[in-house]
């Protein structure tokens, strides 16, 4: 079974509709009532104690690896507790993330990296590497990694974003210059053991696929503290690696999120579980391995003046029931579809992109927020025309995002507002601003705020 494998999705991150700043969270003394400064991770044992853990002829051992992934904001709880507990944990953290509201900023990494927690590749973007074309997917995982080294941060370990992967993902993450991956779902669970009933309860130490770490499903709302007993108890019964993984630590914020509380009195009892054979290692102990050079492919080149820089911009193409390279994205209490029509502007198709339900947010159909093979590219300090046909039964304001060099999205301007247009189609046409210094490629749409319908058709942006 593969846990956390999501429908393509059309929300917007919050960080890129709306500036919303989460939880106040510093890495810093007596954090959540810490009482003092956080006492220092005892020394990783390393392979050592690897090979200490493996069956041997006194009993099964068991090693048992906490992973966090995702990068949000409220990890920092976790990275606290597992530091109180003077135990090691593995956090993968999407580079494109960093820093950007409700994630882990660099300077917090940074600290959990010194303090002696490790840090592991999720991709640059979270992207769902089966659904992008190859050269996409390694620019995901290549300069995710690249991004990591350049920061000083020598990450070995991956984790594969919706636990989406199959040879083709397994072959880049190698190629990038990882020495291992986990997935999730193919390990018995206490939570769902009907669905891998003939799964093992552990993986092996090494494990027949590095690239394809085994592990139970992720920890949900369905989880208590008795089943993260049980699932390591089990384990222990067969002896091997368990690797276990989270994702918010809250209080009710998420429904695979853990309460500190469960964490805590969880970590309390796991803790002391070495006098009876199981270690607590992260995953670069686990599988060992040198930190290999990074191969960086960066984003492609701007469009020549001139030229038309959006793909696909006629939408005449569709995919998953989408127009190939673009993407609906909404923020906020609403309903939002997208349907092709044959009522164009020009060619055959245009998109029909309509809100109901609106209570807050917006909803747009822009280029998609990738690191090149479908945003447009284009040069820092050059200006832009973007243009856009479109009917609408609202207004709309046009709104603009550009990639960082590091491939992270951020929102950029908005474009004076448009009213409603019915019947007729009307064409938006607005100059950019310069683009900022950095900046690789832009992407732009149509919002709508408001129940109602925008049709677009004829996307283009020449600089």
């Amino acid at each position: 079974m593969r846990a956390h494998r999501l429908a393509r999705g059309w929300l917007l991150p919050a960080w890129l509709a709306v500036a919303v700043l989460v939880g106040g969270l510093v890495f810093a003394a007596g954090h959540r009532g810490g009482g003092g400064p956080a006492p220092p991770p005892r020394p990783l044992a390393g392979l050592a104690a690897v090979s200490a853990a493996r069956d041997t002829s006194t009993g099964h051992r068991l090693v048992v690896s906490l992973t966090f992934d995702d990068g949000y904001a409220d990890q920092l709880v976790g990275a606290q507790e597992l530091l109180r507990h003077k135990l090691p944990g593995t956090f993968y953290v999407p580079s494109g993330w960093v820093g950007l509201p409700g994630y882990l900023s660099l300077a917090q990494v940074r600290e959990m990296r010194a303090k002696g927690l490790e840090i592991g590749g999720h991709t640059v973007l979270h992207e769902n590497l089966p659904d992008v074309d190859v050269a996409e997917a390694r620019r995901e995982v290549c300069d995710d990694r690249a991004n990591w080294l350049g920061w000083g941060i020598p990450v070995t370990s991956f984790a594969y974003p919706y636990d989406a992967l199959g040879p083709r993902e397994r072959r880049i993450v190698r190629d990038c210059g990882y020495n291992s991956a986990r997935q999730l779902g193919d390990l018995h669970s206490v939570r769902s053991p009907a669905d891998c009933a003939d799964c093992p309860y552990t993986e092996q130490i090494p494990p027949p696929d590095p690239y394809d770490v085994r592990a139970p499903a992720e920890f949900d709302s369905g989880w208590t503290l008795g089943d993260l007993i049980n699932e390591v108890r089990g384990a222990e019964r067969h002896g091997g690696w368990l690797p276990l993984t989270f994702h918010h630590v809250c209080d009710g914020c998420s429904d695979i999120g853990i309460p500190p509380q469960t964490l805590r009195r969880f970590l309390d009892w796991l803790a002391p579980r070495a006098a009876h054979g199981t270690a607590v290692l992260p995953v670069d102990a686990v599988v060992g391995g040198s930190v290999r050079a990074p191969h960086r492919l960066g984003a492609p080149a701007a469009a020549p003046p001139g030229h038309d820089a959006v793909r696909d911009g006629s939408l005449e193409r569709w995919q998953h029931g989408e127009p190939a390279c673009f993407r609906p994205t909404s923020y906020g209490r609403n309903s939002v579809t997208v349907r092709r029509t044959g009522t164009a502007h020009g060619g055959r198709f245009a998109a029909s992109l309509t809100v109901r339900g609106y209570h807050s947010g917006a909803a747009q159909l822009m280029p998609l927020l990738d690191l090149g093979s479908c945003a447009p590219a284009v040069a820092p300090g050059r200006r832009y025309t973007l243009g856009v046909w479109y009917t609408a039964t609202a207004p709309t304001t046009p709104v603009l995002y550009y990639r960082t060099a590091r491939g992270a999205w951020t929102a950029w301007s908005v474009g004076p507002p448009t009213q409603p247009a019915t019947g007729t189609w009307r064409q938006l046409s607005w100059r950019t601003p310069s683009v900022p210094d950095g900046a690789t490629a832009v992407s732009f749409g149509l919002r709508l705020r408001s129940a109602g319908t925008v049709v677009t058709d004829g996307y283009r942006l020449v600089g």
